[in-house]
């Protein structure tokens, strides 16, 4: 079981969407996994949040254009 916390944040200039403080908490009965987050935990935070990321624009340019059109 994987669950994954952060704080959303937009920049309007860029348009991306990206997920800050990514926080996850991993629970698992397999011994391997719980080893490996234990030594890599914070390699894995970081990739996480390093990908966290969606460019926006192409979706508020398909609503604007919607509700143009409407």
């Amino acid at each position: 079981d994987l669950t994954l916390q952060g704080r959303p944040a937009y920049n309007a200039v860029s348009g991306e969407l990206r997920v800050e403080d990514v926080q996850y908490a991993l629970r698992t009965g397999n011994l391997l996994l719980r080893i490996g987050n234990a030594f890599a935990g914070g390699r894995v935070r970081a990739m996480l949040q390093q990908r966290a990321r969606m460019d926006l624009r192409p979706h508020v340019e398909t609503a604007r254009n919607a509700l143009r059109d409407a």
